[in-house]
C-alpha cells in the first residue's frame, strides 16, 4: 500500500540536487537559527521513521529506516549542541542510501 505524503505530514522528496540549495540555507541561516533547522528536520525523520515501522518489512524499507534512525541519533546531538563549536557542518552522505543522505557529524 502506499501511504500519501499528504496525510502523513512527510515532506516530499527531493532530488539530490536540491540538496546542495539546503546546504545553502543552513550555512547562512541567522545565529542561532541552526537549532531550529534541527529541531524541524529531527520532527521530519520522526515522521518518516514512524512510518516506515508501519508498513510490513521489505529490505530497502529497512535500509531505509536504518538511515532515518541515524539521523535522528545525529540530530538530537547537534540539538543539544554537540559539535557547535565546530568549523565542520554535518555533511550529507549519499553512499549509504541513494535516497535520503545519511548526515555525518565531524
Amino acid at each position: 500500500a502506499v501511504v500519501s505524503t499528504q496525510s502523513t505530514g512527510i515532506p516530499m522528496p527531493l532530488e539530490v540536487t536540491s540538496y546542495p540549495t539546503l546546504r545553502f540555507i543552513v550555512d547562512n541561516a541567522p545565529e542561532g537559527r541552526e537549532s531550529e533547522l534541527f529541531k524541524e528536520s529531527l520532527h521530519h525523520f520522526t515522521n518518516v521513521k514512524g512510518t516506515l515501522e508501519k508498513i510490513p518489512p521489505q529490505q530497502s524499507a529497512d535500509h531505509l529506516a536504518k538511515v532515518v534512525k541515524m539521523n535522528c541519533v545525529q540530530l538530537g546531538l547537534l540539538i543539544n549542541g554537540h559539535c557547535k563549536d565546530s568549523a565542520n557542518p554535518p555533511i550529507l552522505d549519499f553512499s549509504v542510501c541513494h535516497n535520503v543522505p545519511f548526515l555525518k557529524i565531524t
